[in-house]
Order: structure tokens, then C-alpha cells, then sequence
């Protein structure tokens, strides 16, 4: 990870002050690499020949089954 230093106007940081203004270029940051990240992965899904609605699809399933079982299991009725 490398250090940035940058200029920022005074009349910023008197308004936000350092700290919040150093976590929130930090979380955009962040932000920019999970979308970076999404990009790949969407271009692999492509790649590989998926089709993106699909698994969408069967993960969502998955999860509600697994929530049902472990979360409402003693509230909804067998089904």
C-alpha cells in the first residue's frame, strides 16, 4: 500500500476536519476498488460463458432455504 499526500483547502478541513475528511477519501477509495473488483468478476462470469441472472437466481434460493431453515425453522410450517 503506498502513502498519498495531497493539498487540501483549509476551508474544507476547518468545515470536516482532517480526520473525516482522511476517512472519507478512504471509504471512496474503497468503494473504487469493490467496483474494480465487480468489473473482473463480471467480465469472468461473461467469460466463462454464465449467465449472471441465473446464479443470481440459484444463489438467492440458496439463501432463503438456509435463512428458513436456520432463522424460521420453529415459525414457518413445513413446507
Amino acid at each position: 500500500m503506498a502513502t498519498l499526500t495531497i493539498e487540501v483547502p483549509d476551508e474544507l478541513v476547518r468545515e470536516y476536519g482532517l480526520k473525516a475528511l482522511a476517512e472519507k477519501i478512504q471509504h471512496d477509495l474503497e468503494l473504487e476498488r469493490m467496483h474494480r473488483l465487480a468489473l473482473k468478476l463480471d467480465a469472468a462470469v461473461k467469460e466463462a460463458g454464465l449467465d449472471h441472472d441465473q446464479l443470481f437466481k440459484e444463489a438467492k434460493h440458496r439463501a432463503w432455504k438456509k435463512y428458513k431453515a436456520t432463522v424460521l425453522k420453529d415459525i414457518l410450517p413445513d413446507s
